[in-house]
Protein backbone atom coordinates (compact mmCIF):
# COMPACT_ATOMS: atom_id res chain seq x y z
CA UNK A 1 0.00 0.00 0.00
CA UNK A 2 1.21 3.50 -0.64
CA UNK A 3 2.34 5.40 2.14
CA UNK A 4 -0.50 8.08 1.60
CA UNK A 5 -3.32 5.32 1.54
CA UNK A 6 -2.08 4.22 4.60
CA UNK A 7 -2.05 7.58 6.43
CA UNK A 8 -5.50 7.91 5.04
CA UNK A 9 -6.64 4.62 6.91
CA UNK A 10 -4.82 5.67 9.83
CA UNK A 11 -6.68 9.25 9.76
CA UNK A 12 -9.78 7.99 9.60
CA UNK A 13 -9.22 5.47 12.17
CA UNK A 14 -8.06 8.27 14.61
CA UNK A 15 -9.91 11.09 13.85
CA UNK A 16 -12.99 10.89 12.04
CA UNK A 17 -14.87 7.86 12.75
CA UNK A 18 -17.87 8.18 11.11
CA UNK A 19 -17.53 7.25 7.46
CA UNK A 20 -17.91 9.04 4.51
CA UNK A 21 -21.23 9.33 2.86
CA UNK A 22 -21.22 9.04 -1.49
CA UNK A 23 -22.48 12.27 -3.22
CA UNK A 24 -25.12 11.55 -6.04
CA UNK A 25 -22.28 11.95 -8.23
CA UNK A 26 -20.07 9.43 -6.73
CA UNK A 27 -23.64 6.73 -6.93
CA UNK A 28 -24.16 6.90 -10.37
CA UNK A 29 -20.53 6.44 -10.89
CA UNK A 30 -20.63 3.75 -8.66
CA UNK A 31 -23.64 2.10 -10.79
CA UNK A 32 -21.99 2.67 -13.52
CA UNK A 33 -18.43 0.87 -12.69
CA UNK A 34 -20.63 -1.67 -11.51
CA UNK A 35 -22.98 -2.04 -14.21
CA UNK A 36 -25.37 -5.26 -14.46
CA UNK A 37 -26.20 -7.26 -11.97
CA UNK A 38 -28.52 -10.38 -12.54
CA UNK A 39 -29.91 -12.01 -9.65
CA UNK A 40 -27.29 -10.11 -7.29
CA UNK A 41 -30.12 -9.80 -3.97
CA UNK A 42 -30.19 -5.99 -2.62
CA UNK A 43 -28.00 -7.12 0.64
CA UNK A 44 -25.20 -7.90 -1.85
CA UNK A 45 -25.24 -4.94 -3.86
CA UNK A 46 -25.23 -2.61 -0.84
CA UNK A 47 -22.29 -4.76 0.69
CA UNK A 48 -20.49 -4.65 -2.92
CA UNK A 49 -21.04 -0.62 -3.56
CA UNK A 50 -20.35 0.59 -0.06
CA UNK A 51 -16.92 -1.33 0.33
CA UNK A 52 -15.99 -0.35 -3.37
CA UNK A 53 -17.17 3.14 -2.09
CA UNK A 54 -15.31 3.28 1.39
CA UNK A 55 -11.74 1.37 0.53
CA UNK A 56 -11.12 2.31 -3.35
CA UNK A 57 -13.08 5.22 -4.34
CA UNK A 58 -13.57 7.95 -1.37
CA UNK A 59 -9.47 6.99 -0.53
CA UNK A 60 -8.61 7.74 -4.16
CA UNK A 61 -10.89 10.97 -4.35
CA UNK A 62 -9.47 12.12 -0.40
CA UNK A 63 -5.12 11.16 -1.35
CA UNK A 64 -5.85 12.86 -5.06
CA UNK A 65 -7.61 15.84 -3.45
CA UNK A 66 -10.12 15.49 -6.12
CA UNK A 67 -13.85 16.96 -5.38
CA UNK A 68 -15.22 14.59 -7.81
CA UNK A 69 -14.20 11.75 -9.65
CA UNK A 70 -15.98 12.50 -13.04
CA UNK A 71 -12.81 11.47 -15.03
CA UNK A 72 -12.28 8.38 -13.40
CA UNK A 73 -14.09 6.53 -16.12
CA UNK A 74 -11.83 7.93 -18.03
CA UNK A 75 -8.19 7.41 -16.91
CA UNK A 76 -6.09 4.55 -16.08
CA UNK A 77 -7.55 4.06 -12.52
CA UNK A 78 -10.70 3.67 -13.61
CA UNK A 79 -9.67 1.18 -15.94
CA UNK A 80 -7.84 -0.97 -13.23
CA UNK A 81 -10.77 -0.41 -10.99
CA UNK A 82 -13.61 -1.84 -13.47
CA UNK A 83 -11.02 -4.67 -14.35
CA UNK A 84 -10.97 -5.25 -10.60
CA UNK A 85 -14.73 -4.97 -10.06
CA UNK A 86 -15.37 -7.31 -13.26
CA UNK A 87 -13.25 -9.99 -11.14
CA UNK A 88 -14.78 -9.32 -7.80
CA UNK A 89 -18.62 -9.70 -9.71
CA UNK A 90 -17.46 -12.85 -11.41
CA UNK A 91 -16.00 -14.50 -8.51
CA UNK A 92 -19.41 -13.83 -6.52
CA UNK A 93 -21.49 -15.37 -8.85
CA UNK A 94 -19.00 -18.30 -9.14
CA UNK A 95 -19.14 -18.49 -5.54
CA UNK A 96 -22.93 -18.07 -5.67
CA UNK A 97 -23.35 -20.78 -7.58
CA UNK A 98 -20.81 -23.44 -5.82
CA UNK A 99 -23.09 -22.61 -2.87
CA UNK A 100 -25.59 -23.89 -4.89
CA UNK A 101 -27.61 -20.51 -5.03
CA UNK A 102 -30.07 -19.26 -7.35
CA UNK A 103 -28.57 -15.54 -5.94
CA UNK A 104 -26.13 -13.80 -5.08
CA UNK A 105 -25.69 -12.55 -1.09
CA UNK A 106 -23.00 -10.60 1.04
CA UNK A 107 -21.87 -13.64 1.80
CA UNK A 108 -21.00 -14.95 -1.73
CA UNK A 109 -19.25 -11.33 -2.26
CA UNK A 110 -17.17 -11.64 1.08
CA UNK A 111 -16.26 -14.91 0.04
CA UNK A 112 -15.02 -13.91 -3.77
CA UNK A 113 -13.32 -10.62 -2.31
CA UNK A 114 -11.45 -13.31 -0.07
CA UNK A 115 -10.18 -15.47 -2.48
CA UNK A 116 -9.63 -13.05 -5.29
CA UNK A 117 -7.66 -10.34 -2.67
CA UNK A 118 -4.06 -11.40 -4.25
CA UNK A 119 -5.42 -10.66 -7.80
CA UNK A 120 -6.64 -7.35 -7.13
CA UNK A 121 -4.87 -3.96 -8.35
Amino acid sequence: MREEYDTYFVNRLQGDRKPPRPTLDDLHLLEELIGEKHNWRSDALYFFTFNIYLMVLHPLKTVNHRPNLNNLLHSDDGELIRQDIELIKSRSEYVSRARERQYVSATSVAIALGEVVEELR
